[in-house]
């Protein structure tokens, strides 16, 4: 069976999001079996123009399929020899909590556009900002909620990405930008009537330039949130983004600089 059927019959039997449906449905294309000489000759080329970490997740995609074409007995080799990517470890950044705070009050700035459709700008990003860093939510799931989303203080969902079950209670500042944001709402969600992805991240952009912050973007809002969650409570990162995987939270959404402070180490050896 051909990586593109074995694709189709993959994505068939399973809930994907359709980003990584079409990921993997075009990958599947582009090698002509399920071996490592054709997988080793793809990833060579792809090095030349991708970065480490955009060829190891085409790996781990196309390690993915093979391995699911060789347990369902559609080929006969076992993946095997197929090529590391070696990635090389980023620190992770995060917005302090007067950076977060700059963002919500830059919004105010906002507040006088109104876009074609009669949406706040203002009011949009403001929400956005408080509802995101509050939840640790992902901007998919942000951008999906409804009403029956939110009760009274409390916003349930289960992760578009991970599948799990969530809760986190809001501010009643948040809950009072969200009521706003419902009552001009066009299709029932609180945010994702506003405007499609790209001009989302367009908006964001102009917001966190005009509050003179250096680098980030609405991911950020995820990792900083994360990290403040760690630097108050320790350990619970993990359960507040919502992950599955140990580990995984400390090496993609904690920025260690501001956990300085609320690190312990071992008792002096010698007094001053």
């Amino acid at each position: 069976m051909s990586p593109k059927c074995v694709a189709a019959r993959y994505l068939a039997e399973r809930e994907c999001c359709a980003k990584y449906a079409t990921q993997m449905t075009n990958l599947a294309a582009k090698i002509p079996a399920f071996t490592a000489q054709a997988i080793n000759s793809y990833l060579r080329a792809r090095q030349e123009s991708l970065s480490p970490s955009s060829v190891a997740n085409d790996r781990r995609v196309l390690l993915t399929l093979w391995r699911y074409a060789w347990e369902e007995g559609l080929i006969a080799d076992a993946p095997r020899g197929v090529m590391r990517i070696k990635v090389p470890a980023k620190a992770v950044r995060a917005w302090t909590m007067a950076e977060c705070r700059a963002l919500v009050k830059g919004a105010e700035k906002f507040s006088r556009k109104r876009l074609r459709n009669g949406a706040n700008l203002g009011l949009f990003l403001q929400c956005w900002t408080m509802l995101a860093y509050e939840t640790g939510a992902r901007y998919g799931d942000v951008f999906s909620w409804r009403k029956e989303n939110f009760h009274g203080l409390a916003v349930g969902w289960v992760t578009s990405k991970t599948n799990v079950p969530c809760t986190r209670v809001i501010s009643q500042a948040t809950r009072d930008l969200v009521d706003r944001m419902f009552q001009e709402s066009k299709d029932g969600t609180v945010l994702g009537w506003v405007c499609c992805r790209r001009q989302s991240f367009k908006f964001m952009r102009l917001l966190i330039a005009s509050c003179g912050l250096p680098a980030g973007s609405g991911r950020w809002l995820r990792r900083s949130a994360a990290t403040h969650v760690e630097m108050t409570q320790p350990g619970r990162a993990q359960w507040f983004l919502g992950h599955r995987t140990p580990g995984l939270a400390a090496r993609h959404y904690l920025d260690q600089t501001q956990l300085v402070g609320a690190a312990s180490g071992p008792p002096p050896l010698m007094s001053q």
